[in-house]
């Protein structure tokens, strides 16, 4: 029983439930990333570690974008607001702890963990769906996201979806897994337009677009084609035949129209959020109102603009927040993250290449929709997946 214990990978393992248990459980999740920097710091690489700051861009710019934040608390009058701030964006840190614990072999292996985690969501999502279990946690039958909330469950799905067609057209699977991935990439995309989560839906038509240009990146004209026919074809069909889709297109219709009149909707108060962080931008555009800031800010400028509508901590738009907090500066450092990403997927260095590509580009997409490097999960997908798929990557590299 001894020699068993000590023959196991624990590194592995704790990894691997860390991966199953991101989209299910923020607790479990947060403690799990605990007890990976504790392995790390007992038995981690830590010289190795270090070094990836030197040589990793991805490491170095999502450090700089945790730094930024931390400078910012230097000009904030509300330091308990801006460690708060700071608490959500201490996640960037894990980038290079578990660029150093995973092997490079094991990728693979926990792409496929979060693709089967994601499954039994959406399977679970379905039983509520169809009522034969009873609505649990955030899940409703008209709504039957059940862990994280359709926010970012929807996201998610969108990028399981992606993930499993991207190994159904490019990888060397088996019939079975075949099968696998045809089946749930079908049920998961009509389990996207049955959740409510209007960004993960934006995300969901980004990641086939960006999919039918990589697969036929011999023929654009064809790709461009292919995708004026099965947007609008996947679009009409969601919208007839899902009731909450159909429900809320409508609904976003009639509140773009009748902002002027009632800006109390959730997407009235995003546009005046977004107007009203912009006029406080102009007015500290350089380094911003510091990270702690925000919330005491925008309540001067909505007090004198927008005195009806309710206040924001936040403006439910991820590049105006880190302008308005950090000024131009975090601006610059967060989309040089994203693009750097993005450049490095087109250099083709990695296999997995096209997914380096649209992990930068479904946030690009949603983060102006809400803050999602400020939440639990999407931060965490985001930071799990920049080590997955940027765990190799250098500077030498980006020079041929």
């Amino acid at each position: 029983m001894i020699n068993f214990l000590k023959n196991i990978d624990y590194r592995f393992w704790i990894l691997t439930l860390f991966v199953f248990t991101l989209p299910n459980s923020v607790a479990v999740n947060n403690i799990l990333a605990g007890i990976i920097i504790f392995y790390w710091l007992i038995w981690g690489d830590k010289k190795e570690t270090l070094k990836l700051f030197q040589s990793n861009p991805i490491v170095l710019l999502s450090f700089l974008f945790f730094l930024i934040h931390i400078i910012g608390l230097l000009w904030s009058e509300d330091l308990k607001w801006g460690i708060h701030i700071v608490t959500k964006e201490i996640k960037f840190l894990m980038i290079p702890i578990l660029m150093s614990l995973i092997k490079k072999e094991e990728i693979p292996f926990f792409i496929k963990t979060f693709i089967f985690s994601m499954t039994l969501d959406e399977i679970l999502s379905y039983l509520i769906w169809f009522k034969i279990l009873p609505p649990m946690f955030n899940a409703t039958s008209y709504d039957p996201a059940i862990f994280m909330g359709h926010i970012p469950y929807n996201i998610f799905l969108a990028f399981t979806v992606y993930l499993m067609l991207h190994s159904l057209l490019f990888d060397n699977v088996s019939k079975i897994q075949k099968i696998f991935y045809i089946l749930f990439a079908t049920t998961m995309s009509i389990n996207t337009f049955i959740t409510g989560g209007r960004a993960g839906q934006v995300a969901y038509f980004v990641a086939i677009v960006i999919l039918v240009f990589q697969y036929y990146k011999k023929s654009i004209i064809k790709a461009i084609g292919i995708i004026f026919i099965t947007i609008p074809l996947i679009f009409t069909i969601a919208y007839n035949t899902s009731k909450i889709f159909h429900d809320r297109v409508n609904l976003a219709i009639h509140n773009i129209k009748n902002v002027k009149n009632n800006p109390h909707t959730s997407v009235g108060r995003r546009i005046i959020f977004n107007i009203n962080t912009i006029r406080l931008i102009k007015q500290h555009p350089l380094f911003g109102v510091g990270t702690g800031d925000f919330p005491k800010e925008y309540k001067k400028i909505n007090d004198k603009y927008t005195p009806n509508v309710v206040l924001a901590s936040q403006p439910h738009n991820m590049y105006l927040l880190v302008w308005a907090q950090t000024g131009i500066f975090g601006l610059l450092t967060l989309l040089s993250l994203l693009f750097m990403q993005i450049y490095i997927g087109f250099k083709k260095i990695s296999p997995y290449y096209r997914i380096q590509i649209i992990l930068p580009s479904i946030f690009l997409v949603v983060m102006f929709s809400d803050s999602y490097l400020l939440g639990h999960y999407t931060t965490t997908l985001f930071v799990l997946f920049s080590a997955l798929l940027f765990k190799d990557i250098n500077w030498d590299m980006l020079k041929s």
